[in-house]
């Protein structure tokens, strides 16, 4: 378990409406879980505008999330 502690997975991030790529980041593995976690959670009834999240593993894309472009994917893309 401890490479996959270390490996970094890309994610993009996407406009759903326009399809244009807004940023992209590199997490490890545990913080693109809670970072889900938390979008599949805590944002239920938000509002604002649709993102699409594209998850790469090992350069491979191993999931695809339609969210809300809420204030922590704000943030994220801010320290990216």
């Amino acid at each position: 378990m401890k490479g996959r502690e270390c490996m970094k997975n890309r994610i993009q991030i996407l406009q759903c409406r326009t399809g244009q790529l807004i940023g992209s980041l590199s997490l490890s593995f545990y913080q693109i879980e809670m970072l889900i976690d938390e979008l599949t959670t805590a944002h239920v009834n938000a509002e604002g505008d649709e993102v699409r999240l594209n998850i790469y593993e090992q350069g491979h894309l191993t999931r695809s999330i339609k969210t809300i472009k809420t204030d922590h994917i704000n943030q994220l893309l801010m320290s990216a």
